[in-house]
């Protein structure tokens, strides 16, 4: 891999109809087990948003010696990455795992003396409805398909308190305002890429997870798809322990480990091979 891509399964937030992450099977699941890593206790609670839950799974599985579905049981699954940050700050996990916190929570999180700690980077696929050929566009050219401003493509977001929301929030500066949804309602509104002559959005994970539907094409932004270096849609991925953890203690371990070069790496190549076991993506092209 060109670099650090955390492609993290978002799947029931960005995609409608989409069901729960997949569970490592066969070859995904001997990758795990074979991994050489010291085994920490699994006495602690790792919360994250339902959107990171996998990553979260497999990194636990690896790191205290588990099967992957064991880990997944004791993952704290909440609806985004500011629950997950909101429950450590207020010491009901010991650790968590999500995209960057709001503002707010960063001021509380650095009053309290955690450390986030980068793990990877997730990025933004965007698939264009209703042709097979390359479409190319700028970051500047999507935002305006996002903001009901152009006259070729029409985009969607996910509903406001969702990660995908956010994540979109935190690539463009600003929120997307092309999309209307019901209150509590955490997925796309008429946004599968099936919809012939639509762009949607989803992380590349979910992508590759789901495959991808006939009649779509991955567009290339600034003239990069999402596992290339430089590619312009991309959102860091953060972890951290609670205040008053200590440096010995199995949260602090693990995290420590996560973060480290070896850690991401080992990361990513499972959570490539989990999602392409059963599907393999198409060629964009």
């Amino acid at each position: 891999m060109k670099k650090q891509l955390l492609a993290a399964a978002l799947c029931c937030a960005v995609l409608t109809g989409c069901g729960a992450a997949p569970e490592p099977s066969g070859s995904a699941q001997m990758q795990i087990e074979q991994t050489v890593v010291d085994k920490i206790s699994n006495d602690f609670t790792l919360g994250s948003s339902a959107a990171l839950k996998l990553p979260a799974g497999l990194a636990r599985a690896a790191a205290c010696g588990e099967t992957y579905e064991d880990a997944a049981r004791e993952v704290l699954t909440m609806q985004n990455s500011d629950a997950a940050w909101d429950a450590l700050l207020a010491g009901d996990v010991d650790a968590a795992i999500g995209y960057v916190p709001s503002e707010q929570q960063q001021q509380r999180l650095k009053e309290q003396g955690i450390t986030l700690q980068k793990i990877g980077t997730d990025a933004l696929a965007i698939v264009a409805g209703g042709t097979e050929q390359p479409v190319s566009l700028t970051k500047s050219e999507v935002l305006q398909a996002f903001a009901q401003q152009s006259d070729t493509w029409k985009g969607y977001a996910a509903a406001k308190n969702s990660d995908s929301r956010k994540l979109f929030a935190a690539v463009f500066g600003q929120d997307c305002a092309g999309v209307t949804t019901k209150q509590g309602e955490d997925t796309l509104t008429a946004a599968c890429p099936h919809t012939a002559g639509t762009l949607c959005y989803m992380t590349y994970a979910a992508l590759m997870q789901n495959g991808q539907p006939e009649q779509t094409t991955v567009v290339t932004v600034d003239g990069k798809l999402p596992d290339e270096d430089g590619y312009a849609l991309t959102c860091d991925v953060y972890a951290a322990v609670r205040q008053d953890a200590q440096p010995n203690d199995a949260e602090t371990v693990f995290v420590n480990w996560l973060a480290t070069e070896k850690g991401m790496a080992w990361l990513h190549e499972a959570i490539q091979g989990t999602l392409t076991q059963e599907t393999q993506m198409p060629d964009a092209s």
